[in-house]
This record gives structure tokens, sequence and C-alpha cells, in this order.
């Protein structure tokens, strides 16, 4: 269970208590608004809040054409916010998410005065949004913006925040339009278990509507993005699962029990994080530890105690179950030795 609190300028904090678990999703989040709020993808639903002045939401839920197809859309009046779930900052030992893609379908249905705020990583809504649209349509933050976003217009919209590459890139329909330095892990634009959108503290807000919202666990690269182009009625494409190779250790391979052992693997659209297991014939799979699918490689140590016997090495996605792949074949463990000899 996870307090968050709401603080309204000249008034108390108002808490809410709410109990956060971690669904079996598909890896990232995912919302449609096909008359509700409710996750597409087994996850949880957006919360609609009201910021100040304002005493309730407005949503309404509607149908819209995009393209030559009709779509499902929600539309969010001025100071109405939604909380969102980030399941991959909710489980245990992720207390933040710092590498991630967030994708909208948007329509603004005005234009900005000063700005239109997209994401506010401050749950509190205490400082200034994270991402928005500028006065002038362009897409970013302060200082560093770029593109353009009329009234009107159905737009896909991403950010990639990258810490470990230290930046963050605004994209418009699959294109690049914005990227800032100074991105650092736990910073600004790490997202806890829940996060803010359409929410800012000094009233940077608008009116629009959506047709789809996704959370990707991991930063997309350019190409995939571009890969995702306009905005259509059927909402944003599921990612794809990726591909997985084990390249060592080879089959027939020797392992010291109580040794190190790296194991590498290939990869074709590296997205999110793998689990490295050692799993026996019979019996419970050894947890060898997690990395970056795009890192490649990874190095641990097999406990003295492991049972000798054959194995096989398994990698397989955090974020997509199906996506498994095991050693060409088995390895061998030797030297194992009694956890508490007497």
């Amino acid at each position: 269970m996870i307090l968050l609190t709401l603080r309204r300028p000249g008034c108390c904090l108002l808490g809410f208590l709410v109990g956060v678990m971690r669904l079996q999703g598909a890896g990232y989040e995912r919302w449609e608004f096909n008359g509700n709020l409710n996750s597409s993808v087994e996850g949880a639903p957006l919360f609609e809040v009201p910021l100040p002045p304002l005493e309730r939401p407005s949503v309404r839920f509607a149908r819209e054409p995009i393209g030559n197809a009709e779509a499902a859309v929600v539309e969010f009046g001025r100071g109405t916010a939604f909380w969102a779930w980030n399941q991959s900052a909710s489980a245990p030992g992720s207390p933040l998410l710092n590498d991630y893609t967030l994708i909208l379908d948007l329509k603004l249905l005005d234009q900005p005065v000063v700005a239109t705020a997209l994401l506010q990583t401050d749950l509190g809504n205490l400082d200034d949004a994270e991402w928005s649209i500028r006065s002038d349509g362009s897409l970013g933050i302060p200082g560093s913006s770029g593109g353009s976003i009329r009234s009107g217009d159905w737009v896909r919209l991403a950010l990639v925040v990258d810490s470990r590459a230290g930046t963050l890139t605004s994209y418009r329909d699959g294109e690049p339009v914005a990227q800032s330095p100074g991105v650092s892990p736990n910073g600004r634009w790490a997202l806890g278990p829940v996060f803010l959108l359409m929410a800012d503290n000094d009233g940077e807000l608008g009116t629009g509507r959506i047709n789809s919202l996704q959370l990707r666990p991991w930063p997309m690269p350019a190409d995939e993005v571009k890969r995702l182009g306009g905005v259509t009625a059927k909402g944003i494409p599921e990612p794809e699962p990726p591909s997985l190779t084990v390249t060592d250790p080879v089959a027939g391979t020797i392992l010291n029990a109580g040794g190190k052992i790296r194991v590498a693997w290939a990869s074709q659209s590296p997205q999110g994080g793998v689990r490295v297991e050692l799993v026996p014939e019979t019996g419970t799979p050894l947890w060898l530890g997690d990395a970056p699918m795009s890192a490649g490689s990874f190095e641990g140590w097999v406990p003295p105690w492991q049972p000798d016997g054959p194995y096989e090495v398994t990698v397989r996605s955090i974020e997509f179950s199906g996506a498994v792949v095991d050693s060409e074949g088995p390895v061998t463990l030797q030297g194992s030795r009694p956890r508490n000899p007497r």
C-alpha cells in the first residue's frame, strides 16, 4: 500500500491510500479509452482528478473519425488531470523508472496561452510539468522545444527518457523535434509508481482529446519511434516482442559451483531488461541476475552449494513473457559443496 498526497494551495494535505499491486500484464502500460479509463493490457485504470480550483473532473467519452475510420476517444476539460499507474516502479526493488517511452495520440481543443502540460512526475503537483506543448505549438521543455502542433490536429507524441544517455527526446509523428541533456537516474524525469498526466502547478493546462496512450518501460531508439508514424483510429501499435539468442555459454560448457558465470546473448530490437537463470532438469530455477537487454552480456556467481548436474542457461525478457530463450544445449555444473558442512 502506498500513501499518495495531493496538496491544494492554501489548504491541507489530502491523503489517498492506494493499493498498488503488480498485475500480470503485458510488460508495458496501454489505455485505449473504449468508453472507460481501463487498461487494455490487464494493468490498472487511469483515475481522473480535478486540479484546483476545479471541484470535479471533466471527462467525456466519444467517437470521432480519425483518417477513414471511427475511433474511441476521451475528452478532458481544463483542470482535469489523470493519475497513471506505472507497474515497473511498483515492483520490490524498483522504486523509480528511469528509462522509458511515453506515447500519446492527442488533439488539442484550444491553443496554449503559455503551455499545455502533458507529463507531471510530482504526484503532489507542486512543480512545473516535465513535458508540455508551448504557446507557439512547439513540444518539449522550456528552452528546448521544437516542432509545430496546432489545435484541432491529431498528433502522435512521444517522449523518450534515457538516463544512461542523459537525454530526453520529444517526437511528433515519429520525427524528433527536440532533445535535451541533463537527465540523471532518480532525477526530475524518473517515474514513481504513480504519475500525473495533463497537470501543472501554476495552471499551464488545456483541453483536448486522447485516442491512445502507452508507457513502455524502456527508451525506444529513434528508428522504432519513426516506425510508429502518425495517428490512426487503431491507436498506437503494440510493441513487438524482441528476439533473443544465447551465444555463451555454449552446450557442453563446464561450470564450477562457487565460480563466475558469464552469459551473453544477441537480440534484435532490444527492449527493457532480461532475467538470467540457471534451470535444472527438475526443481526450482536459480536466479542469477537481471541486466538491460541492450547490454548483451551478464556476469555473476553460482552459489557454491548449488547441486551438481546438467542445467540450461535461460535468458528471458522481463517485460515480454513470450520472449524466452535457452542455451543451445545443457551445461554441466560441478564441484558443489554443502551449504552448512559439519
